[in-house]
């Protein structure tokens, strides 16, 4: 039974107390007082209330109670305001005659009131009850899937679609539905709860489609939810009942592991013409191992528009923390991401003038250590926010890659690696003569606008340079403009 049901069925039961408390009170006294006026039309407005909750349900599963229920409201609030008006009257006159006749017809109405009241009550809930098995067996949801992109911000679920094993409810909107489900964060398992609204509902025949409105989280730190409905407790469903979650660029890359280390794994992407082609390869940051959903700084460069003008292969290895963090065991990472460029190159795939290195934060860290250890390998680099902080050897090497483009991004108030290590960075390849190195510092305002204050995981969002970054084609098109 739905909760429209339950309070429609509160304020009418109370409209009978309070009713029959006015009518036999004043029976028993055999005197009209003001107090009796309050019953009657206390009664006669949650018989209202309860009636009008009844007209929004007729198109619900719970329709076959509302006829029944709706007629006798309807039939009660009419015999209620004849009732309680013939009451104000007789008291404000304070004519015994009348007083004597209301006394003597008041419990009359009553019954009269009574008697198709509790019958519609009965079979209404009878019916309701007939009528929301029925929904239950011909209304099944038969699929649900999740269409999500990643923004800027990280994976965000665009639509949830239900499909039906009958045609759905053409009423159906979005303030039917509620979402509540746990979530971690980044490098922290505890769950924290969540809850959402839609804003729209779109049926199709046997397809219900919701739209989200602000959903709070990183899609993929979602552990559980339940979408609730609440006309319709049959178009309810849970994380369990979700067959698929398709996220179309994301997807469009294959995961794999290198043949002879089944611990190194990557996601690939590759353009339409497969042969002699740029490649990026995008580090993720420290714990990011989700690294095509987490931001875009992978995902940008397979878009379908940036292809047309910049088609390349795009390589995301993905690092896990324990051999991430330690420099011994990230070198060797970065020897495998190598080896895995050089079979590609051999292959025809690859253009060896132009394999591009990016990353984020520890990937940025990567992204210089990459270049210094194969200078005359990289075409071009972006560092943004590099983590030099965790790898001293890397400011001391960069001699190395002196002549290596390389282009530095960073927030000027990047709560997790300081501003100077980039600066510092950037100030040593200068003075050791390097002529195609840039830096670009952005400020609390810039980084707002790119969506740092929208950022989920606020106490780093002036970490996410990649936010600006990402959405400026002047990075891609500097990229794109060196061969090797």
């Amino acid at each position: 039974m739905s909760q429209t049901l339950i309070k429609a069925i509160i304020f009418i039961t109370l409209a009978l107390i309070l009713y029959t408390v006015g009518v036999w009170s004043e029976r028993i006294g055999k005197k009209l007082k003001p107090i009796h006026l309050f019953f009657f039309w206390a009664g006669l407005l949650c018989d209202g209330i309860g009636t009008h909750l009844m007209t929004k349900l007729t198109f619900t599963a719970d329709a076959a109670a509302v006829s029944l229920h709706g007629i006798t409201g309807a039939i009660a609030i009419v015999l209620m305001l004849i009732h309680a008006v013939w009451a104000t009257v007789v008291l404000v006159k304070k004519d015994e005659k009348s007083m004597h006749t209301f006394h003597r017809f008041s419990l009359f109405v009553w019954v009269v009131w009574l008697i198709p009241y509790i019958l519609g009550m009965v079979m209404g809930n009878s019916r309701s009850n007939s009528g929301q098995e029925g929904a239950k067996s011909n209304m099944d949801i038969t699929h649900v899937e999740i269409v999500t992109s990643v923004r800027k911000t990280g994976q965000y679920p665009e639509k949830f679609v239900i499909t039906m094993s009958e045609p759905a409810n053409a009423s159906l909107n979005a303030k039917d539905f509620h979402m509540e489900g746990h979530a971690d964060k980044w490098q922290d398992t505890s769950l924290h709860e969540f809850e959402c609204d839609f804003e729209n509902a779109e049926v199709v025949d046997r397809t219900i489609t919701l739209i989200p409105k602000d959903f709070p989280e990183k899609f993929f730190y979602v552990k559980d939810f339940t979408v609730t409905c609440n006309s319709d407790p049959n178009l309810s469903f849970t994380y369990e009942d979700v067959q698929n979650v398709v996220t179309p660029v994301a997807d469009s890359f294959t995961t794999a592991n290198m043949e002879d280390d089944a611990n190194f794994e990557y996601h690939l992407f590759a353009p339409e013409t497969t042969e002699n082609m740029p490649i990026v390869i995008v580090f993720h940051g420290f714990g990011d191992i989700d690294n095509l959903l987490t931001y875009r700084t992978a995902v940008e460069w397979a878009e379908p528009e940036n292809q047309k003008v910049r088609p390349c292969y795009v390589l995301a290895p993905v690092i896990a923390d324990k051999y991430y963090y330690e420099a011994a065991t990230r070198g060797a990472a970065l020897d495998k991401v190598k080896a895995l460029v050089d079979t590609m190159v051999s292959e025809g795939k690859v253009d060896p003038s132009r394999i591009y290195v990016m990353g984020n934060s520890f990937g940025g860290l990567s992204t210089i250590e990459f270049c210094e250890k194969y200078p005359d390998y990289v075409a071009g680099a972006i560092a943004l926010c590099p983590a030099l902080n965790y790898g001293p050897a890397a400011s001391t090497n960069l001699e190395k890659m002196k002549d290596v483009p390389i282009w530095f991004a960073q927030a000027e108030h990047d709560g997790t690696i300081p501003i100077t290590e980039s600066r510092n960075a950037y100030k040593k390849l200068t003075d050791l003569g390097a002529t195609d190195v840039h830096f670009t510092e952005y400020t609390d305002d810039e980084m707002n606008a790119a969506g740092a204050e929208a950022s989920n995981d606020s106490t780093y969002s002036y970490h996410h340079v990649e936010l600006a970054v990402m959405e400026d084609d002047a990075y891609q098109e500097w990229l794109f403009d060196h061969k090797r």
